[in-house]
């Protein structure tokens, strides 16, 4: 399976970066492994992960924790790609919606 990982999270990337480094030294660097952990197996097996509670409807998302369950990495499978948005946990329930709507 492809990944797309769209703009916004690379945009998203940079702020817990600073954020976590500043709060506990050594965290900030663990995210990107982190990440780039969960992307690898997206690539084997985006099923690996579970799904999203009260997605939208038609939607295949399922979601991968990161940092102690922190930031949440949600993706929407659609054929051979896996769409991939980023979020904090302390967001609105829901905003990850228009993420992966600006996909389309």
């Amino acid at each position: 399976m492809t990944l797309r990982v769209l703009d916004s999270v690379r945009a998203e990337t940079v702020y817990p970066f600073a954020l976590l480094e500043r709060e506990l030294a050594g965290v900030g660097h663990r995210f990107p492994g982190e990440m780039a952990r969960i992307f690898k197996q997206l690539e084997v097996d985006a099923r690996f992960y579970p799904w999203v509670e009260a997605q939208p409807f038609g939607c295949m998302c399922r979601e991968a924790l990161l940092l102690r369950a922190t930031y949440r990495l949600i993706f929407e499978i659609r054929d051979t790609e896996a769409v991939v948005a980023l979020m904090h946990i302390h967001r609105r329930p829901g905003a990850w919606h228009s993420f992966l709507d600006e996909s389309n």
